[in-house]
């Protein structure tokens, strides 16, 4: 066996960010699961870093801290390195390691309050899952908590036979050259009305769906042999191996069982056990992907501690957020199901925390509701968190900006790196950017005069070879081409520009 072991490294992994590992997160998460989690100096570990954004990202969030990312592919650890190094990061440190070799010796690598595994676990081989696991188990401090996605099984069955074709097909062309011939087979097997359409009704949709996708995220998803989903009970009991115990999900939808239908919670309330529980929601909604939480030992907490932390949770609107029309009630998208909420209830909530210029503590908003329950009221909020309605916002120091990483990553995108959102350090997230997004931060960061950006943009666009375009159609007539710029010099300064210097990007 090679030093890949059976995984496809083939083009690198993608450049995103995962909301849901970030420590802020995942300490929100542990508060609705009834755990206090660390918020300053603590260590965290990404094993299975990628290309290091995200890890470099939550570092920036949290300079008090300590974050590790340990990755086999030399090319993710030379970008990460390289990023961090650009953006004056002295926090964050990257391994090009193996977690077979590195679990048996875990001394060097110390002990993490946080640790996270985001989309590894179902694509390697079982030799490096073990290994994986072991080294997890034995980092993670008692009390430190272990974030985990994976494909799961029932709902990943739907998409077996198209992996497996990718693979016959990868075996004779290239890997994505193999991804683009199996979805030319499947439409061919499509428009000839095969039976496995039928049987399978989210197939077609599920296939549409990728032509849409980054290809080296469907290449790292589909190309390798040990694409293997599994049941949520089994990833259970792998974690009780190493004295890891189910915590919670950290979807912040899913966690309300009011959230799903009536059926599927009478049956999951009268489960014997946690196992059977959640192995009953994943056949009812037809789960295809987890994004979990295990802890290392639960943490009786002192009287009142959870309810304090609870009430400093700091949340402020994000003014881009598109509320729903008309009357519409709000939906909040995510995981595997999608709650409403009541629009006056929500609007009100909005309205509060907008009120107040550094925004609002969960404490503060409960005088407002002074019949709701804390519980009700930071379930409420977590929903407009995760829907983007409002940021979450646990850094308290003002003080604290990405200005640099912020620079580090607009240079780079304008020399062609594929980067897609920027860091908003106070409230722990991003903000995605387009082609002309890019060029005016630019424009902003060499604090060029305001009327001096249109001609900057035009001038960034024509040396990337980007044209403007309206509605798929490049626009070439000059004075259309000046109204449109100065519409988004406009739109750019007083929307994302405003945020972006309000939550510490700049």
């Amino acid at each position: 066996m090679d030093w890949m072991r059976g995984y496809l490294a083939d083009g690198g992994y993608t450049y995103g960010f995962y909301a849901e590992t970030t420590p802020a997160r995942m300490r929100l998460a542990g508060l609705l699961h009834g755990q206090v989690l660390p918020k300053r100096q603590f260590r965290y570990l990404d094993a299975g870093c990628g290309q290091g954004v995200n890890l470099i990202m939550a570092a920036a969030c949290h300079p008090d801290s300590e974050f590790v990312g340990i990755d086999f592919m030399p090319e993710h650890i030379a970008h990460g390195r390289r990023l961090a190094a650009a953006a004056g990061l002295k926090n964050v440190t990257f391994i090009e390691g193996d977690f077979i070799e590195l679990s048996k010796n875990t001394a060097a690598l110390g002990e993490f309050d946080y640790a996270v595994c985001h989309g590894i676990s179902t694509w390697i081989g079982p030799d490096v899952k073990a290994g994986l696991f072991k080294l997890i188990g034995q980092v993670l401090k008692p009390g430190g908590v272990f974030y985990n996605s994976y494909n799961t099984l029932p709902g990943w069955g739907t998409m077996s036979a198209f992996q497996k074709m990718v693979l016959m097909n990868n075996k004779t062309m290239p890997a994505r050259k193999a991804i683009e011939a199996t979805l030319a087979q499947f439409e061919a097997l499509e428009q000839a009305k095969s039976r496995v359409f039928s049987t399978l009704p989210t197939l077609s949709q599920r296939l549409k769906n990728l032509r849409g996708k980054d290809p080296s995220y469907l290449v790292q998803e589909y190309n390798n042999a040990y694409w293997n989903p599994v049941y949520v009970t089994d990833m259970i009991s792998d974690m009780a191996a190493v004295k890891l115990q189910w915590l919670g999900t950290a979807t912040l939808t899913e966690i309300p069982e009011a959230t799903l239908p009536e059926g599927l919670r009478t049956a999951m309330q009268a489960a014997p056990t946690v196992a059977m529980r959640e192995q009953l929601r994943d056949i009812g909604l037809d789960q295809s992907f987890r994004r979990d939480l295990y802890i290392k030992g639960q943490v009786a907490h002192w009287r009142d501690e959870l309810a304090s932390a609870r009430r400093e949770l700091r949340v402020a609107v994000n003014e881009l957020a598109k509320l729903p029309e008309g009357e519409a009630d709000f939906v909040f998208q995510g995981g595997a199901v999608s709650p409403q909420g009541n629009r006056t209830y929500y609007l009100s909530i909005l309205d509060h925390v907008r009120a107040a210029p550094s925004g609002l503590s969960l404490g503060e908003l409960q005088a407002h509701y002074p019949k709701l329950s804390m519980d009700t009221l930071l379930m409420s909020l977590s929903m407009l968190i995760h829907s983007g309605f409002l940021y979450y916002c646990p850094v308290e120091d003002q003080a604290v900006t990405s200005r640099t990483l912020t620079q580090a990553m607009v240079s780079a995108v304008l020399k062609g790196a594929p980067y897609k959102a920027v860091l908003m350090p106070r409230n722990t997230t991003v903000m995605g950017l387009n082609d002309t997004d890019w060029a005016l931060l630019d424009a902003c960061l060499r604090e060029l005069p305001q009327p001096k950006w249109a001609d900057h943009l035009l001038a960034c666009l024509k040396a990337r070879g980007v044209s403007l375009a309206k509605k798929g159609v490049a626009v070439t007539d000059p004075a259309e081409v000046d109204t449109m710029v100065k519409r988004l010099v406009t739109e750019f300064a007083e929307g994302k520009l405003r945020q972006l210097k309000a939550f510490g990007a700049v």
